[in-house]
């Protein structure tokens, strides 16, 4: 199946899910928060088997960001903004907009609340990134934006969560640019919900 195409089936499902029944109120909270994370020369699926090397380069980044609607207290959608700062082997900043679904049902939530998040968007680089034309001989300063989260809150301080994140950007396989590849980085930070 071609990229385009997944990735139209992925819009109609997030457009459509809200409207298959169930309570969906719009939730209107904000989230703002700050993470770090370190950049990794390793594929998608060698971060995720814990075997990536990690490079000399590394990200902070402030985000704010809304939640939308709650779909039967199992899905949220929200939407998020971040200004990231490279430092490191890189030096330049990063503008990220982005659209997430976030599942919260966990059985273990009465002792540790826990979502999971995957998130889709834009990005844009002030720069041209070095580690991505050292690792796939080019870039651009526009690509697509993935993020994936655990987030983790104890029941008595519902608005505080921290979480770990993976900062993916990439040409979706050349559909962005012709750009075959992106960085990686692995992180954590906080948030607050007000």
């Amino acid at each position: 199946m071609k990229p385009v195409k997944v990735v139209s089936i992925i819009v109609i499902i997030i457009i459509l899910l809200p409207c298959w029944g169930g309570d969906a109120p719009v939730e209107g909270r904000w989230f703002a928060g700050l993470y770090g994370g370190q950049g990794t020369d390793g594929s998608e699926k060698e971060v995720f088997i814990f075997k990536a090397d990690y490079m000399d380069s590394y990200i902070a980044a402030v985000i704010l960001g809304k939640e939308l609607l709650t779909w039967n207290n199992y899905l949220r959608f929200e939407v998020e903004g971040q200004v990231v700062r490279h430092f490191g082997t890189q030096d330049h900043f990063e503008f990220n907009a982005l659209f997430v679904a976030r599942w919260l049902p966990f059985p273990w939530d009465s002792s540790l609340d826990t979502s999971f998040a995957i998130g889709d968007g834009l990005s844009y680089a002030t720069r041209d990134s070095e580690i991505e034309v050292l690792e796939h001989e080019g870039t651009s300063k526009i690509l697509n934006y993935l993020m994936f989260e655990r987030a983790l809150s104890v029941p008595r301080y519902p608005d505080w969560s921290t979480f770990a994140r993976f900062h993916h950007r990439c040409g979706i396989f050349g559909l962005i640019n012709r750009m075959f590849g992106g960085s990686n980085f692995i992180g954590g930070g906080v948030k607050y919900t007000f």
